[in-house]
């Protein structure tokens, strides 16, 4: 409506998109989980961060993972690493690696493209996800993460509210402190954790591919009646 001031508010609509129920859905099969560790050389003994998304700069990967170790280094805590899903870009891969201090690259694991059979898994028993990204259209991995009953912090920018409602904790993505608090809420915090869970998957129920299809149905046939009768 700022950009384009000949619009009127009754030509625009919003029709949610959703995450697939058959891919993501709570999924807590342990022989699955460990066949993914083995897999991915994530460490037994370990919990992890998730985060599922394409590597590249808009994604503000560097600043998460960065927050990650201050994090864990100023804490001393050695039981949890952050795992990266996700295909990549150019060089930006190389780059992010570069800001890992050598003592610490073992605590960031890149597992490259995720087959839709492991999301489930990989959200299922993650500690909690992290979606930051600086802009998005809509979000669906934050969607996804909820439908898995897994909590999510994500940026408090463009979409990324609406689509999280209260199914996780917003920061701002540039608020390194409010980050780090929020890895620490959430590894130090298990009543929080599963009420930000159980949140999540109520929300999530709201989202769906039918919906959003009988919207823009609706609208569409509105649009063509309207039209029709002008004739």
């Amino acid at each position: 409506m700022r950009f384009f001031p000949y619009l009127h508010s009754d030509q625009i609509i919003v029709s949610y998109l959703a995450a697939d129920k058959h891919t993501f859905y709570c999924n807590k099969d342990k022989n699955l989980a460990l066949a993914i560790r083995e897999k991915y050389k994530i460490p037994k003994q370990t919990r992890y961060i998730f985060s599922l998304c394409t590597l590249d700069k808009r994604k503000n990967l560097i600043f998460a993972i960065e927050c990650f170790i201050d994090y864990i280094r100023e804490n001393r805590i050695d039981d949890l690493v952050f795992v990266l899903g996700g295909g990549h870009y150019g060089k930006f891969k190389e780059v992010l690696k570069s800001k890992i201090p050598d003592e610490y690259t073992h605590k960031v694991i890149f597992t490259g493209y995720l087959l839709d059979s492991e999301l489930s898994s990989f959200f299922s028993n993650a500690l909690c996800s992290v979606y930051l990204s600086t802009y998005e259209g809509f979000g669906l991995p934050i969607l996804e993460s909820m439908q898995c009953g897994c909590p999510v912090i994500a940026a408090n920018a463009t979409s990324l509210p609406e689509v999280l409602g209260d199914g996780g904790i917003l920061v701002e993505p540039t608020d390194a402190l409010a980050l780090k608090k929020a890895y620490e809420v959430m590894y130090s915090n298990e009543n929080l954790r599963e009420e930000l869970r159980q949140k999540g998957l109520k929300w999530a129920q709201s989202f769906s591919w039918g919906i959003c299809a009988d919207i823009m149905e609706e609208m569409i046939k509105k649009k063509y009646y309207a039209t029709k009768e002008s004739h």
